[in-house]
């Protein structure tokens, strides 16, 4: 879909987007077929979930946000600086099942980290076309936790 922007404009993506788009360029259509398999999967499994829970609650990242192109060094035990998509995706694991399942879910902030950095969000995922209770839950959350004051500091 954007594999042609590596082509064309490699200066305007980012490093891991780069080296995703080179991973995709080595997938084959069985390759393809089977993550679409598992895709599909995922989803009835997860619609077998939500007929039993209106919502799953789950961290929306893995750690706190980190200055621009200034990755940690480390994110678990096996993601180092050196592998910028695990970094992306390492830092993320909570989110990708979500939307490679259609889930709705929306993130709400949680506080800040040290120096007033985004710290940890609070996702909510609702059952496939629920955004009506992912939106109100939001709300509530909101209410009982205001944080749109909270600001970082800019440099």
């Amino acid at each position: 879909m954007y594999g042609h922007l590596a082509d064309e404009r490699p200066e305007d993506l980012m490093p891991y987007t780069l080296e995703m788009i080179e991973h995709g360029r080595t997938l084959s259509g069985a390759d393809v077929s089977v993550a679409l398999r598992n895709v599909q999967n995922l989803q009835l499994q997860l619609h077998q979930v939500f007929q039993e829970y209106d919502l799953i609650l789950a961290p929306t990242n893995a750690a706190v946000a980190w200055p621009h192109l200034q990755p940690p060094e480390k994110i678990g035990p096996e993601i180092n600086q050196d592998d910028m998509a695990g970094i992306n995706y390492g830092a993320i694991p909570f989110t990708m099942v979500f939307n490679s399942s259609f889930n709705p879910a929306s993130s709400i902030p949680c506080g800040f980290g040290e120096g007033g950095i985004p710290g940890l969000g609070l996702q909510i995922i609702g059952g496939y076309d629920d955004d009506a209770t992912v939106l109100r839950a939001s709300r509530a959350f909101e209410q009982a936790r205001p944080w749109s004051g909270d600001r970082p500091p800019v440099s």
